[in-house]
């Protein structure tokens, strides 16, 4: 299957955009630190997010690239997170 140039060119705009808006919120990931001690619950999956830009951040640039796949309620290192308590009684907003 061909697909056509202008059909390609406009797939990976909206997907560059896309990636433009989120390394845009992983640059604000320090938001976490800031408001981190403050609020009162974190979902698991906002945990696991900052676990994994976290690991893979230095400075304001990323040293490697993430693997956005671990990024679950299931993952490991978030448990080791000074906010992982937070997580236990969060109500995902309505």
């Amino acid at each position: 299957m061909t697909i056509p140039p202008e059909q390609a060119n406009h797939a990976l705009n909206i997907t560059l955009a896309a990636l433009q808006l989120l390394m845009k919120h992983c640059i604000k990931y320090m938001d976490l630190k800031i408001y981190g001690e403050n609020t009162t619950s974190f979902s698991l999956q906002l945990l696991s997010f900052a676990a994994v830009v976290r690991e893979n951040l230095k400075g304001s640039t990323f040293k490697s690239v993430p693997d956005w796949t671990s990024v679950t309620d299931d993952n490991p290192h978030i448990k080791s997170h000074p906010h992982f308590d937070k997580t236990v009684d969060y109500l995902p907003p309505s």
